[in-house]
């Protein structure tokens, strides 16, 4: 009777190990989400485009069509963009991943997820928010090729550039502009009436010079 309140006590007291190590091993502990948040930042989300044309009211109008690529992802991670229910794949012999279909002027929130065999699982460990920009339909404007340190000539802006938008500004600019290079000018012409008016200075102030030396030497030879 001993040996089987023995056999079951030590059933039991092995039931009970067996599961608290089974709920150890499926518990999230602070290690285990660190360790995924590490992995996390490592993900890195940049973008690419594609230029499209349409043909609208006679004229050919380009538009781009962006893609998303994640780069150092892990099978411990899931990278979701939830506004587009989209999912970054994670292939065996790949890091990277890319998502295309996004419009220029898109926010895009990036929401990096534990998958892991773990209670860890599911939790949000880092979100990360992607702004694509408006590409800039005047970046081969002839005006843009003349003068490409304008403000509104660079390939990718912040927000929409219409046409009034770009021509006034370009006025500004050229007007600006027109005014430098005229203070330039103006600042040259004084700097170089400056020069001019003290050589002539030191030449009359030499001649004076020249002349009193000859004279006094004259008045001496003539004693």
């Amino acid at each position: 009777m001993k040996k089987i309140i023995y056999v079951l006590t030590f059933l039991l007291v092995l039931n009970v190990m067996v599961v608290k190590a089974a709920d150890l091993s499926t518990t999230c502990t602070n290690e285990e989400l660190e360790r995924i948040k590490e992995l996390a930042k490592k993900v890195e989300i940049n973008y690419e485009y594609e230029l499209k044309e349409i043909n609208q009211n006679g004229e050919t109008v380009k538009y781009p069509i962006f893609s998303l690529i994640a780069t150092n992802l892990n099978n411990d991670l899931k990278v979701v963009i939830s506004s587009k229910n989209k999912e970054f794949e994670k292939k065996s012999d790949s890091t990277t991943s890319k998502l295309s279909g996004f419009a220029e002027g898109d926010r895009v929130v990036v929401t990096i997820k534990a998958f892991v065999p773990n209670k860890c699982s599911g939790k949000t460990v880092l979100s990360k928010t992607i702004k694509i920009p408006y590409y800039n339909r005047f970046f081969e404007n002839e005006k843009c090729k003349n003068y490409p340190e304008f403000k509104y000539c660079s390939e990718f802006t912040d927000t929409i550039i219409n046409n009034n938008k770009f021509y006034d500004e370009f006025e500004l600019y050229l007007a600006n502009l027109q005014k430098t290079n005229n203070v330039e000018i103006s600042e040259k012409e004084s700097n170089t009436l400056l020069i001019l008016s003290f050589i002539i200075i030191i030449i009359i102030i030499l001649g004076v010079a020249i002349y009193k030396f000859i004279v006094i030497k004259r008045k001496k030879d003539e004693l």
